[in-house]
């Protein structure tokens, strides 16, 4: 995994080529029984994620970074761009993904490393979870309506960093209908007496603010 991310790192140009071969196996070891190892593979896909982001920072370099054309099935061309390789991948990545995310079972450092490899692809293709907006506002509301501890607050704050840029990047159709299941949730944030975490609620409220306006009602 380790080789694979130092070859992400130094070669954008193989970008096409990471996503076609490589990005499939690491998202099917995603859930690796072994916590480290499931780490480390979800930060060489951050690393796959940043590259993408830096290399393809415009509409022009996202159709040509690492591009191949392939033929369909009734004879026209498509360019197989890293962009268009990574949107095929994102149903089963996020399927994945918030299967760890959702267990009981999953320990808060490996909840807290999964939120901001979703943060991450949000970062890179803006509304790509609209289909998963159920499974996410559950998985939020899940993990934010225990008060926060000691140990837990860089993981609440980690949550709502990412629904903030969540509500940023999806159209406030995605979500409108599960608002009234965040927003008394996020309510209490604001009260929390931790001040990072509170601080972090106030953000989540201008992010989702921005995404709605002007608000007519």
């Amino acid at each position: 995994t380790k080789l694979l991310g130092a070859i992400i790192e130094t070669r954008p140009e193989l970008l096409a080529t990471m996503y076609k071969e490589v990005s499939p196996v690491l998202i099917s070891r995603f859930g690796d029984r072994e916590v480290t190892v499931r780490l480390e593979i979800w930060s060489t896909y951050s690393a796959l994620l940043r590259q993408s982001a830096i290399f393809a920072s415009s509409q022009h370099t996202k159709d040509s970074v690492g591009g191949k054309r392939k033929r369909t099935e009734d004879g026209m061309e498509v360019e197989e761009t890293a962009y268009s390789l990574l949107q095929a991948e994102v149903p089963s990545l996020a399927k994945v993904l918030l299967t760890q995310l959702k267990s009981p079972k999953t320990p808060p450092g490996t909840l807290q490393a999964g939120f901001d490899l979703l943060r991450t692809l949000l970062d890179v293709l803006p509304g790509c979870l609209s289909s998963q907006t159920q499974q996410v506002v559950a998985i939020s509301k899940g993990l934010l309506s225990s008060p926060p501890t000691s140990s837990t607050a860089t993981l609440h704050i980690t949550c709502l960093q990412f629904l903030s840029v969540f509500f940023l990047t999806h159209p406030p159709p995605t979500f409108s209908s599960t608002l009234s299941t965040l927003v008394p949730m996020l309510l209490e944030a604001l009260g929390e007496r931790h001040p990072r975490v509170s601080s972090e609620a106030f953000r989540v409220f201008g992010s989702l603010l921005n995404t709605l306006k002007p608000v007519k009602s």
